[in-house]
């Protein structure tokens, strides 16, 4: 059955805020070995939600504050709180291994290593290797950050992620899945100073000695975390369900190279996706011209899908070969346009025309 790409935009949203998105980040570093750490105790970064037609009635995510309770090493203990629509809120205490990624409730992206660069390499798992695509500035939690970008796609749905470079920090994720559209932006933060924050304390007691009491209370914190984590019991190991295959794999079950080539770039619904071919072309260019590389890229992903779906190999070339040359990313498609068109025909006769 045809997945509702409104789901999947839901879903995405929601489970990058408990973080059990279940993606892996490992940076692999171009030019330096290992990674930098660019968080410490205490930091903290609060990142609110606007998600756009959604189905309604759905409980979708406000905002969410991530604290580094402890630092050590690369290693992080991470408390998360995460605020719904329906005034619930949850909270959770991770450990996250900040430069390896860290899968302890899969919360991966959130964090990456300090100071990366254009061309440096993160490796997700399910999409392969994630190139650093660019270096921007834009304004996060009211102060202008130097920020890197990437983008990468399942299944049609386009996301792009900024993080702060001096920090690591993520600190804005945009997807757009047909005429659904979601960012998550960082708007409070304690790891810089923002405009309305650049004055004189006017506090009542010595800032030093409420500094003091301020890293002691995080100590206590941290410390009490750790001890919670190590008195959690270990839960029952529960048996793998068997992986049940996608109409899409089952498809071309003998042929690896054209679902990976499919999986990440069709669209498996692409009658929800309200814009045209040529209108996402259009909003490629436009996002090129305002220096918005990886927004370009998105939209000329986007373009291509509808391509797929069209049946135009010649405007699948065209379009994945401007989305790589914004982008920095390898797209498989490209191997064997013809092939995987042929494929993705197949699959749009038999599931999406029944």
């Amino acid at each position: 059955m045809l997945q509702s790409r409104r789901l999947v935009l839901t879903t995405f949203f929601i489970t990058v805020l408990i973080g059990t998105l279940g993606l892996s980040f490992k940076v692999q570093r171009a030019r330096a070995p290992g990674g930098q750490v660019g968080v410490k105790s205490g930091d903290w970064i609060k990142i609110d939600y606007t998600i756009t037609g959604a189905p309604s009635g759905t409980p979708l995510p406000q905002w969410l504050k991530l604290e580094f309770l402890r630092v050590e090493g690369t290693t992080a203990n991470v408390s998360v709180t995460m605020r719904m629509s329906d005034g619930t809120e949850q909270n959770a205490t991770v450990p996250v291994d900040i430069v390896a990624g860290g899968q302890a409730l899969g919360l991966s992206g959130f964090v990456i290593s300090a100071n990366l660069t254009t061309g440096d390499v993160i490796y997700m798992s399910g999409f392969g290797n994630l190139t650093i695509a660019g270096e921007t500035t834009r304004t996060y939690a009211g102060a202008s950050r130097t920020v890197v970008h990437a983008s990468f796609s399942q299944y049609g749905t386009q996301l792009t992620y900024y993080w702060d470079k001096q920090t690591g920090v993520m600190v804005e994720a945009s997807t757009i899945s047909g005429s659904v559209t979601g960012t998550a932006k960082a708007t409070e933060t304690n790891m810089w100073q923002g405009a309305a924050q650049a004055q004189p304390s006017g506090l009542p007691i010595d800032p030093t000695v409420l500094y003091t009491l301020i890293i002691a209370a995080i100590v206590i914190v941290a410390i009490v975390a750790f001890f919670r984590v190590r008195r959690k019991k270990k839960p029952p190991e529960r048996a793998e369900p068997e992986k049940k295959m996608t109409d899409l794999e089952q498809l071309v079950a003998n042929d690896k190279e054209t679902y990976e080539a499919l999986s990440s770039t069709m669209f498996l619904d692409p009658k929800k996706v309200e814009t045209s071919m040529k209108q996402a072309a259009d909003n490629a260019k436009k996002s090129e011209k305002d220096g918005d590389l990886a927004r370009a890229g998105m939209w000329y992903e986007v373009a291509g899908g509808l391509a797929i779906y069209e049946g135009d190999v010649k405007k699948v070339g065209e379009y994945y070969v401007e989305a790589e040359r914004v982008t920095g990313r390898k797209y498989l498609i490209l191997k064997n346009p013809q092939k995987a068109v042929a494929a993705a025909q197949e699959y749009y006769k038999k599931y999406l025309m029944a």
